[in-house]
């Protein structure tokens, strides 16, 4: 599992996944723009179906998302989100703008996919900073987060 992945300045269109880091932690992604999405902008979440690989616990922590347009999302996945965030911790969404174009959230951060059975710490998502993100366009949630020490300002 790598660590200290920088993804920047990337434009990606049309396209059924942004960008996913699923169980990879330690990356830094900054000034991409990201439309026409037909899932979520960007996810983070654990690695595929379980939460270890090889013996080593994979999650995608330590994320830095800054200064990313995530525009237009969700264009055949009606829950799109422009970031989607599952059982991580440590990361920080800061300074983005996020259109959904009238599609249902901007970031939404959840503990774990309770029907699939996964036997996940309960203490996910934790201490994630989501702050000075320009949000408009999405019809029911800005930002929805579970995890008792989460900051959003």
């Amino acid at each position: 599992i790598t660590e200290n992945i920088l993804i920047e300045n990337n434009t990606i269109t049309d396209s059924g996944s942004g960008i996913a880091s699923r169980g990879v932690s330690g990356i830094t992604i900054k000034n991409n723009h990201l439309s026409g999405i037909d899932r979520h902008g960007v996810e983070l979440t654990m690695l595929t179906t379980g939460v270890y690989y090889a013996g080593i616990p994979s999650y995608a922590d330590n994320v830095k998302l800054e200064n990313n347009t995530i525009i237009n999302f969700g264009k055949i996945y009606q829950w799109g989100r422009g970031v989607f965030l599952v059982n991580v911790k440590n990361n920080e969404i800061k300074n983005n703008t996020i259109d959904g174009k009238n599609n249902s959230g901007a970031v939404l951060g959840i503990d774990e996919w309770r029907s699939s059975g996964l036997d996940i710490p309960g203490d996910r998502p934790d201490y994630n900073i989501i702050s000075g993100n320009t949000i408009s366009g999405v019809i029911t949630k800005d930002i929805r987060t579970v995890g008792p020490n989460t900051i959003v300002k």
